[in-house]
């Protein structure tokens, strides 16, 4: 600490902490002041330690830190919690415009339920996949996630990672028999934290299905097409296939639990039949008395059921209308694009890398630092930096550019 008294640098002479400052983990540069009021500066190694005697803490607190560095500090700590004051932090940073049942059904249902069993049914197209997303990239900025499991048919896995990196910058890896080998004798699920799985390969591999109880609890469990692992009933008896097994098994290792599909309740060939023919004779019925009544009944009949209609229609647009006003505000308290870019290129330039203009609103990254590349290969999530980019941006409006060239988007870890 600035101002300590410490005996042993210059021999048995005490002298007096000016600043210190670690190159590393094995070396701090020391500056101080001796008994005479000259300055001096020092490389300190760990194996000097001992020689060292502190006769005094010095001061606990100090303002002369450095101003622009604390500026920086804080508002990495205000970026980190956007989530506590921008209520759709998760959709401000995707590449989604989702559609507002998607909202609702995740910010309204799915994430008050924590802990989370919940069955997302909802028709073919409907976004179930963008839901999922939204879900797991809002949990892993509240820090409520860090490991994720996604069981979905063999034929869907690829287009779950696919979406998943596009859209949400989710970077999921693919259960297969070669990343197995490549594990070795360590467990896959637990060095892999965002995983996608194929349903038939778990139900199949009990040996497979052991290790994954044996690793630590996932955070979240996703099951797309969850109703192929639903049971039977056949001659008043349940009959468990191998894929209900294995989603009983799976699903009790998980705090969170979503089951997706766009079928809950397949229903029985002779009761859908029959369930036809009631609603076709009831249609008939109504048909032959609207015949069978004057112009002047049908007349009013028909009036009376476009004022239903007008009713129903009028009230579906009140939640449209308030919707768009939460969305509005949401938009007002998120935090906007040039915060982000004027805290990005400060602490960037600060750590040593170089961010040069390029377009309006795009930059140019000529040289990463050593420090965020060694960083970044710490933290193993999401693609691995690149020793430069030609553009990156901030806002989403301008991701896209009218040449096929692809853009890398970087995220940053603090």
């Amino acid at each position: 600490r600035p101002d300590a008294l410490v005996k042993g640098l210059l021999g048995r002479e005490a002298v007096r902490i000016v600043s210190s400052r670690m190159m590393g983990d094995a070396v701090c540069k020391l500056v101080y002041r001796n008994q005479d009021g000259t300055l001096g500066e020092q490389l300190l190694f760990r194996s000097s330690e001992a020689d060292l005697e502190l006769l005094s803490t010095g001061r606990k607190w100090s303002f002369q830190g450095s101003g622009d560095l604390f500026r920086l500090v804080s508002e990495a700590a205000r970026i980190e919690l956007a989530y506590l004051f921008d209520p759709y932090v998760a959709v401000s940073s995707s590449g989604i415009d989702p559609l507002p049942h998607q909202i609702s059904a995740v910010y309204e249902h799915m994430l008050p339920r924590q802990p989370m069993r919940f069955l997302l049914a909802d028709d073919p197209g409907a976004g179930k996949t963008i839901m999922a997303g939204l879900l797991i990239k809002e949990l892993l900025i509240r820090g409520e996630l860090e490991r994720c499991l996604i069981v979905a048919p063999g034929s869907l896995t690829e287009q779950w990672q696919d979406e998943l990196e596009e859209k949400f910058e989710l970077h999921f890896e693919l259960l297969s028999r070669d990343l197995i080998r490549a594990t070795g004798l360590a467990n896959p699920f637990e060095q892999r934290l965002l995983l996608i799985a194929p349903m038939d390969m778990l139900s199949r591999d009990e040996e497979l299905q052991h290790r994954l109880l044996q690793a630590p609890e996932w955070d979240l469990l996703v099951c797309d097409e969850s109703h192929r692992m639903s049971a039977h009933y056949f001659a008043r008896e349940v009959k468990r296939t191998r894929r209900y097994e294995m989603g009983k098994r799976v699903g009790s290792h998980a705090r969170n639990l979503l089951l997706m599909t766009a079928t809950p309740h397949n229903g029985k060939e002779a009761e859908g039949g029959s369930r036809k023919r009631l609603n076709v004779g009831f249609a008939l019925m109504t048909l032959q008395r609207r015949l069978a009544s004057s112009p002047f009944a049908i007349q009013r009949s028909l009036e009376r059921r476009r004022e239903r209609l007008e009713r129903r229609l009028e009230e579906e647009r009140l939640p449209g209308a308030a919707f768009r006003q939460e969305m509005e505000r949401a938009m007002a308290r998120r935090i906007h694009p040039h915060y982000v870019q004027d805290f990005f290129i400060a602490a960037f330039r600060r750590l040593g890398g170089k961010v040069h203009p390029r377009e309006k609103g795009r930059y140019e990254i000529s040289h990463v630092p050593p420090l965020l590349l060694d960083r970044n290969q710490q933290i193993g999530l999401g693609l691995p930096l690149q020793p430069r980019y030609e553009r990156i941006c901030f806002e989403r409006e301008l991701c896209f550019l009218r040449s096929p060239q692809a853009l890398t988007f970087i995220r940053i870890h603090y």
